[in-house]
């Protein structure tokens, strides 16, 4: 502990307070992902890093990249959590969930939407009926961009059987992976990721707050519970013990000493 000799013209105090410290210590520190100097400063201080990866090869290569660097730093790489931003729209059926996001793009204009997803098809003409599914012609001329996670996934939903409308309404276009489906769908991109190292946890987002997180509480939970991805019980009683980074009281030596 060191004094504060802090004198201001309305404030002055030798300090510091006794207060004790919270249980956790420092609080966490999250940082989003970055390049150069940005990913540097993550690494040597951030506890998480947030990212936007938009395919799990993404994801992956970002990840062994900020564990790679935390290294460099004198790190310990399992000492600082990636988590990737995923987007979810839950129904009992993956019908259910589509209406439900449709619901909520009622009142735009898809004229935009469809001239993109024309694109993202690989098509020369504009898509004139957004309530039907492709034709058989429209499906021969499609063709996905082979460095595109999002034009692989419309291509994929066009021969599916699915509409220009229920297409977008997938989340194509989403700045993030979305599903839009059912609680085992959404389950299983989150265990795909998790798996394929892809991520350490997620960042969630949901069209409808005030629905959805409970939709996921209730009917996606249980089924990562019943796979065996999902803690029954949290240990610890902090942020910090929640989700696995150690405790850090004091000064964080990285300020004092910087990178090993």
């Amino acid at each position: 502990m060191k004094p504060v000799n802090l004198y201001g013209t309305q404030v002055g105090t030798r300090g510091p307070l006794p207060v004790p410290p919270s249980e956790q210590g420092q609080p966490v520190i999250i940082m989003p992902a970055s390049s150069g100097y940005g990913l540097q400063a993550a690494v040597m201080y951030a506890d998480i890093i947030i990212a936007m990866p938009s395919s799990i090869e993404e994801g992956r290569a970002q990840r062994q990249a900020i564990r790679q660097a935390a290294a460099q730093a004198g790190r310990n790489p399992e000492d600082i959590k990636y988590l990737a931003f995923a987007g979810f729209t839950t129904g009992d059926t993956e019908r259910d969930a589509l209406d439900t996001r449709l619901a909520l793009d009622a009142h735009t204009d898809i004229r935009g939407p469809l001239a993109r997803l024309s694109a993202y098809l690989g098509l020369q003409q504009q898509l004139t009926r957004p309530d039907e599914p492709l034709t058989t012609a429209q499906l021969t001329a499609v063709q996905a961009h082979p460095q595109d996670a999002r034009s692989i996934r419309a291509v994929e939903l066009a021969h599916a059987g699915w509409s220009p409308r229920d297409i977008l309404a997938h989340a194509v276009f989403d700045p993030y992976p979305s599903v839009v489906g059912t609680a085992g769908q959404v389950a299983d991109h989150l265990q795909e990721w998790f798996k394929a190292g892809a991520a350490d946890g997620f960042m969630l987002n949901f069209d409808d707050f005030s629905t959805e997180i409970g939709n996921f509480v209730e009917q996606v939970i249980p089924v990562l519970r019943e796979r065996g991805i999902f803690h029954n019980t949290y240990e610890g009683k902090t942020l910090r013990d929640h989700v696995g980074v150690p405790p850090q009281y004091g000064v964080n030596p990285r300020i004092t000493t910087g990178p090993q």
